[in-house]
């Protein structure tokens, strides 16, 4: 099985079934902490990549989560520590 997109509900499809209902899958939450990797789990790697955009505004912030001043600072550094883990 592979996937390939979303469907109209919100759920993910795979590219096998012509009819894309044997394997609905359900879309799981977004995740903006997880900024490094894409893993669904902030850990060291999303620690590091926040890290190295410190200061930067505007394309290619992956860790800008929109609090405070624009760009990423300390706001940033502090909702990451607070979303350690596994993603809802």
């Amino acid at each position: 099985m592979y996937l390939t997109g979303i469907d109209g509900d919100g759920y993910v499809i795979n590219g096998i079934d012509p009819g894309n209902t044997a394997f609905r899958l359900p879309v799981p939450p977004p995740c903006p902490w997880d900024c490094g990797d894409g893993a669904r789990q902030v850990g060291i790697t999303d620690f590091l990549v926040l890290l190295g955009q410190r200061g930067r505004t505007g394309i290619g912030t992956s860790c800008d989560f929109g609090l405070g001043a624009a760009g990423v600072d300390v706001e940033e550094f502090l909702d990451l520590l607070a979303h350690w883990g596994p993603c809802p």
